[in-house]
């Protein structure tokens, strides 16, 4: 057969072979090793460099010296060592325990019982759990403090000295258990939502008041769930930093998050001690990870909501229904009125003072002047929008084709992108941190000292979250959509793009909306990528308020919950109108 002459069908044929290049330069393969050589780069060089310094000595510049395991044998000797240790421990074990009391009887109160204030308990927690935790550690110092409101009532109405000591581990542990509260409330209330209340009725047929009940039937229907939840409390716990720095390190308080952070702020820095501590505490983080999931997993057995006519019930209380309701209006009291409060008063004030001590003539908006005065501080809002929606936008296209890969796919090696996109779930941030912040130290890329070292940071530490949303909303998708698209002649890609992605626009804007959210109050790796040009929200509160700015640091405080609170409310009624659910 000879080969045809015509002109338009060797034309046609010389534009088919470029095509046919570019669609097997663009395969279904090569896109998903592609977004794997992404992820291996954003995780892996941090974690492998925080190992690395762990392992040798730090010179005079902060540059890796000789090989040496001294770091290992200080961290496991010396008492001091030990002693940063069990404070980590205690502080987690201790804000567990109060979480889960605070948390877990609330979230009781509110899913199964007949109390009344349920919505406005909701909204609090919610509430609580966005305000940045470097604002709620310094609302607490303040009403804790020795000028604060409760040692002043305390001296002027029973004459006693100072009662409570604010930099101190009982205080960490409460403000951190305090902190916590909301996030045990709502993975509690959703174990004791779906839970069949068939059984407690027949508990209560037999003759069971609401104590035992609750003791002998419903505690074990929760155990599962309750040990899976005090874990992950237990590790955000152990990987906190914005507690332990702002109450802790001025009482002399350490654990191994701020003993990380003082690490690389000597000089010369000590690294290797840090990494010691790092590696430490990664392995710690990785157990309780993988026993939370274990648990998890086997929960099953414990599954009450079943299609055996499962139909919600709440507990009628009788004279216990006002103890309860007064219980959810304390902790609204308690939890977040009191802490704003007071930031709104300090904010004021030419002075600290606690409520009641300065004449309300002396009240002034001066801070307020002050703050949104300097270009620094407008720069650090500046600096935390735009890192906060590069992140979040990052994330979302990055993990969109990740999570296609491993849900939808059977391309071999598709394993290696969900590997790679867990891992940041066992380097806390002041690790990941450390790690971005000596990796980039070292490499010939010059991000350090740039916004995009934020980025880079923040997008690998929120990888799993991503992944998380994605895999939620492909689940919902059905297959024979694409499946349809595949039989019509359609590419993989064009699939994606026309199919698959619009219909998983709604996952990916709530976890667009999430990740922005919380990227804008991340202190821990923040406090070691800043630099002086560099300032985000977080880092700047924090330097305000440990420099003695107190009524500056409310003030800038207050604006930066007031333009959160817009944020929310503006993301939330995006999210209402697309009928998209944020979960943490």
């Amino acid at each position: 057969m000879g080969v045809s002459s015509d002109p338009r069908i060797a034309a046609a044929s010389a534009t088919a072979r470029p095509r046919a290049e570019r669609a097997s330069l663009l395969s279904p393969r090569v896109v998903m090793w592609l977004i794997a050589a992404v992820f291996a780069l954003l995780t892996v060089p941090p974690l492998v460099t925080v190992v690395q310094r762990s392992l040798y000595t730090t010179d005079l510049i902060g540059e890796p010296g000789t090989f040496t395991l001294d770091n290992y044998k200080h961290l496991f000797t010396q008492g001091a060592s030990l002693r940063v240790v069990a404070n980590s421990l205690m502080l987690a074990a201790g804000a567990t325990v109060l979480a889960l009391v605070v948390g877990g009887t609330l979230a009781w109160v509110v899913e199964r019982t007949d109390a009344r204030g349920r919505g406005v308990c909701r909204a609090a927690m919610l509430l609580a759990l966005a305000m940045p935790y470097v604002l709620y550690a310094m609302a607490w110092i303040l009403l804790l403090g020795p000028n604060g409101p409760v040692n002043q009532a305390a001296r002027h109405w029973f004459g006693l000295g100072q009662v409570v000591k604010p930099y101190s581990l009982p205080v960490m542990i409460f403000v951190e258990g305090l902190v916590s509260a909301p996030l045990a409330f709502l993975l509690l209330a959703a174990v004791l939502r779906n839970m069949d209340p068939s059984l407690e009725e027949c508990a209560q047929v037999s003759g069971a008041g609401v104590g035992k009940t609750l003791s002998r039937v419903s505690a074990p229907l929760v155990t599962p769930g309750g040990i899976a939840v005090a874990m992950l409390i237990f590790v955000r716990a152990l990987e906190a930093f914005e507690v332990p720095a702002m109450v802790g390190l001025p009482g002399g308080v350490t654990v191994m998050t701020t003993r990380i952070y003082l690490g690389t702020q000597r000089q010369p820095p000590d690294y290797g001690g840090a990494g010691a501590y790092a590696v430490l505490l990664m392995v710690a983080v990785g157990v309780l990870l993988a026993l939370s999931a274990r648990i998890t997993r086997r929960g099953a057995a414990y599954a009450t909501v079943t299609g055996r006519g499962f139909r919600p019930r709440r507990v009628a209380l009788g004279r216990w229904r006002f103890p309860a309701t007064a219980l959810v209006w304390l902790f609204v009291l308690v939890g977040l009125v009191a802490p704003i409060g007071l930031l709104v008063w300090a904010s004021v004030l030419p002075y600290y003072a606690a409520p009641g001590q300065i004449p309300t003539r002396l009240l002034t908006l001066h801070n307020y002047h002050a703050v949104l005065g300097q270009p620094a501080l407008l720069g650090s809002i500046t600096n935390t929008l735009l890192i906060g929606v590069c992140t979040a936008t990052v994330v979302c296209l990055l993990t969109a084709g990740a999570g296609w890969f491993v849900a939808r796919t059977r391309l071999r090696g598709r394993w290696v992108l969900e590997q790679l996109g867990g891992i940041p779930l066992v380097i806390p941030g002041i690790i990941m941190g450390l790690g971005v912040s000596a990796f980039y130290l070292q490499v010939p890329i010059a991000v350090y000292g740039t916004i995009w070292i934020f980025v880079l940071a923040f997008v690998a530490r929120y990888l799993p979250y991503g992944m998380r949303y994605t895999g939620s909303g492909l689940v919902q998708i059905g297959r024979e959509l694409e499946e349809a698209a595949l039989m019509s002649g359609a590419r993989p890609g064009r699939t994606f793009a026309r199919i698959v992605l619009p219909l998983l626009m709604p996952s990916l804007a709530a976890a667009w909306i999430f990740v922005f959210l919380v990227a804008g109050k991340e202190l821990s790796m923040s406090v070691l990528l800043s630099s002086p040009d560099t300032q985000v929200m977080a880092v700047s509160l924090f330097d305000l308020f440990n420099n003695g700015q107190i009524t500056q640091s409310a003030a800038f405080g207050v604006v930066w919950t007031l333009g959160l609170g817009v944020c929310v409310a503006l993301l939330g009624v995006i999210a209402r109108r697309a009928r998209i659910e944020i979960q943490g």
